[in-house]
């Protein structure tokens, strides 16, 4: 699903992981999205918005090769935080962190909650299910070629 905009510069991706960065049942590391999110940073930072297990996530990622210091300019994880999606407070903590303003990021998650409490608080969003989905409405935006 594309979606029309609010009128900001984007400065910020933020992304949750499990359903959107790696697999719900095996949370095995999504080649194709990093492949995107290599290009993205070209331009934008890069961050991740995640309920899960500090951990067990950054454990999971790093046997994967795929440290998350490498790829994320911000990284918000709630055992690390104490705040849940899809709590607007989490939300207005990655904002405060990256000294940003909310039509500056574009949050994208897999749950409908979440994505409507990031509205709730003036954020772009996406709501992820399918990779040609997320690649079809980074191009429609030119966010990439």
């Amino acid at each position: 699903m594309v979606k029309e905009l609010k009128n900001a510069k984007t400065e910020v991706f933020l992304f949750d992981i499990f359903g959107v960065l790696c697999g719900l049942e095996d949370g095995k590391v999504d080649f194709e999205i990093f492949s995107l999110i290599e290009k993205l940073k070209n331009n934008y930072k890069i961050a991740i918005l995640s309920n899960a297990d500090s951990e067990s996530v950054r454990e999971r990622f790093k046997k994967q090769n795929f440290p998350l210091e490498k790829y994320f300019d911000y990284i918000s994880i709630s055992s690390e935080t104490g705040l849940l999606k899809p709590d607007p407070e989490a939300f207005k903590h990655c904002l405060k962190i990256m000294e940003i303003k909310p039509e500056e990021v574009i949050f994208i998650d897999d749950t409908k909650e979440n994505i409507l409490s990031a509205e709730s608080i003036g954020m772009n969003t996406f709501r992820y299910e399918q990779l040609i989905d997320f690649y079809a409405f980074l191009i429609n935006n030119k966010y990439i070629n």
